[in-house]
């Protein structure tokens, strides 16, 4: 299992993932912008959590369905609201079906 994964995109792709997430001011991202999806889990087994930061500026608790939150976000209150955005559909692929 992968422990990084790195994706590259462009402004037209950090914009939408900021609106859809909720985080974004409507301001045009900066050159060189990124967002970044941190997975935080335990040594001891405790619940897995979400940290997102935006130009390295931490944005989590930006998030509607993480607001409340300090550091970092339960993933399953992360996925769900990912998971809000397919309109039903029971994946990625499936909403963005022609």
């Amino acid at each position: 299992e992968p422990r990084l994964v790195v994706l590259g995109g462009h402004d037209t792709v950090v914009a939408p993932i900021a609106a859809a997430l909720g985080f974004w001011d409507c301001k045009w991202p900066p050159l060189a912008s990124h967002v970044v999806l941190e997975l935080w889990t335990s040594a001891t087994g405790g619940d897995a959590r979400v940290r997102v930061l935006f130009n390295g500026r931490h944005v989590t608790p930006e998030i509607p369905a993480c607001r409340g939150t300090h550091e970092a976000c339960p993933l399953d209150r992360f996925a769900e609201a990912v998971r809000s955005l397919l309109g039903g559909h029971a994946g990625f692929a499936e909403a963005c079906a022609l």
